[in-house]
């Protein structure tokens, strides 16, 4: 399959390359070459997505989130998460990643919670956790009770 693309940001640090064509066979990227070069090796047999309106970027990592909490302020609303079991923190979780998985997350690191929710959710659910992320979760923090952020 090619995509036509308007924009590639390719993670390398080196500036947007326009009007680009991604070759990708069995889920794996093959060749990326300048949309005007790509027509003169074009197949009519081979699949094409126009994309050329879009700019397409690596997968996205969220190198530090709880996966447990929703990032309120609000310090009822944090005791309860706190203080929830993993039943109510599951589906948290499931949703959490299903956001994260819809903007472009293809892997998350979790730093822990003090139940080992997240850790728990990874091991027992790993069927809901939406295909092709990874996540990698802490457990139990350790240390003095505050010092570890929870």
């Amino acid at each position: 399959m090619r995509i036509h693309v308007g924009r590639l940001i390719d993670g390398t640090g080196a500036a947007a390359s326009a009007d680009q064509v991604i070759t990708v066979e069995n889920g794996v990227i093959r060749d990326i070459r300048d949309a005007r070069e790509a027509k003169t090796f074009a197949d009519p047999a081979r699949r094409c997505l126009d994309w050329s309106r879009y700019t397409v970027l690596p997968g996205l990592v969220d190198a530090h989130c709880h996966l447990f909490m929703s990032g309120t302020a609000d310090p009822e609303v944090r005791h309860r998460q706190l203080a929830a079991d993993f039943e109510e923190i599951r589906q948290a979780i499931a949703g959490h990643l299903a956001r994260a998985a819809a903007h472009g997350v293809v892997a998350v690191r979790d730093g822990g919670d003090y139940g080992g929710h997240a850790l728990r959710y990874k091991t027992e659910e790993a069927p809901a956790i939406p295909a092709g992320m990874t996540v990698r979760a802490a457990g139990r923090p350790f240390g003095r009770r505050g010092a570890t952020g929870v």
